[in-house]
């Protein structure tokens, strides 16, 4: 029986269509082309990942085999991976997959630009040499992108690729403080470059005193129009990834089996507060026990664990089983807060389900939907909730953790 697929060893991630789509030989060169890119090219290793190498193998993407592999052709295949390819998806599972390593291109300075505090990042280079209109357009001086290149970026290209999320406070910051235009502060480098922008409808001396406070306030009108402006006016932006990671640092395609986490099919793990299942829990991803079940935090909680019994298979799948399932703990407001359950297994999604239908019952996954399970190394299953249960809110008892599902106990059979 061939082997399932893959899980990224950057972000541990396994490519949700691998399992159907990458056949055996695909998945034999992965980890040799992962590598060797890695090897050419040290300083983005992190980005580069086996789902992505896989995906474009799938894809018929050649450049995945130069060697070694080039600047320029990396950066179009991150670009491709992690901006045009989640668009092209229209936000599903492959968003979720490539969403931390968009924000650490966002976040990876590579060369810095005329403007101080906004250097030219990895994320912005990506897009750069994946549009040849852009390329031929601004060109590379002396190892340095024309700072041009960032009024199209900000005002442009993080708009059209849906990537305003990635657009830090500290750049927010940078380009809303007021910059010093002879002996005054009025205009910021947005309104700049909104002035540059609107050129050919009102132009502006910005050496005397009337005609910067006319652009100034030509500029504040102007953007108020401007969706994207009105956005980047926003200083108060979020650091990082709206979501967590998927899966955990620490797991990866060879995390080894740990004896203290092994499972026996057919046997039951409970969650209580003197069960041995709390052996199996992600450290930082569930409260303290309660007394016959365990709260996840919210919007993210994983359980690692380790199958005995595989029936002497070698490459990694337990024939013996068919199914799996979990008991979720009745608790106040389950039927009113709208909550769903996504069910992650080793960063495939197996289903998901709306929370109010099961607190109570088993939820019970046959082995068709869940794929297959490792049987020499950890198998990571994750419960990911809508939203979260807050006790203080729903009935009023002053306790304001934010609760993902109550889980009581796991079975394997």
């Amino acid at each position: 029986m061939p082997s399932v697929g893959f899980i990224s060893r950057d972000h541990a991630t396994r490519l949700a269509t691998a399992r159907r789509q990458v056949d055996e030989s695909v998945d034999d060169v992965v980890p040799l082309i992962t590598d060797r890119i890695r090897r050419d090219q040290p300083a983005l290793a992190q980005a580069v990942s086996d789902s992505m190498v896989a995906l474009a193998l799938r894809s018929g993407y050649i450049g995945i085999h130069s060697e070694p592999m080039t600047d320029i052709k990396l950066y179009y295949l991150l670009c491709w991976y992690y901006v045009i390819q989640p668009i092209d998806t229209d936000g599903g599972m492959l968003a979720e997959f490539s969403e931390h390593g968009l924000h650490w291109l966002a976040r990876q300075p590579v060369v810095q630009s005329a403007i101080p505090g906004l250097p030219y990042t990895a994320l912005m280079l990506a897009i750069y040499y994946y549009r040849k209109d852009v390329r031929a357009k601004f060109k590379i001086p002396d190892n340095a992108l024309d700072s041009d290149f960032l009024f199209w970026y900000y005002l442009y290209g993080v708009h059209e690729y849906r990537l305003l999320r990635c657009v830090t406070a500290a750049e927010l910051q940078t380009l809303n403080s007021p910059r010093e235009i002879s002996g005054r502060t009025l205009l910021s480098l947005l309104d700049i470059w909104m002035l540059a922008q609107r050129a050919n409808v009102r132009t502006f001396d910005l050496g005397t005193e009337n005609d910067q406070t006319a652009a100034f306030h030509f500029a504040q009108a102007e953007r108020q129009s401007d969706p994207v402006m009105r956005l980047l006016r926003a200083v108060d932006a979020p650091e990082g990834p709206r979501r967590k990671s998927l899966l955990v640092p620490w797991f990866t395609r060879d995390t080894p089996a740990d004896p203290r986490r092994q499972c026996v099919v057919g046997w039951c793990e409970y969650f209580g507060r003197t069960m041995t299942g709390q052996r199996l829990l992600v450290p930082d991803e569930w409260f303290d026990p309660e007394l016959n079940y365990i709260w996840a935090k919210f919007p993210i909680a994983s359980i690692a664990f380790f199958l005995e019994n595989a029936a002497g298979n070698h490459d990694g799948d337990l024939a013996p089983m068919r199914a799996f399932g979990f008991t979720l703990q009745p608790y106040a407001g389950a039927d009113t807060l709208g909550q769903t359950l996504k069910i992650w297994l080793n960063g495939l999604m197996l289903r998901e389900v709306e929370i109010a239908d099961w607190v109570g019952s088993e939820v019970i996954i046959p082995l068709e939907n869940a794929g297959f399970f490792h049987a020499c190394k950890l198998n990571l299953l994750q419960f990911i909730t809508s939203a979260p249960m807050i006790p203080a809110e729903v009935i009023g008892n002053g306790d304001h953790r934010e609760l993902g599902i109550a889980l009581r106990r796991i079975w394997f059979c």
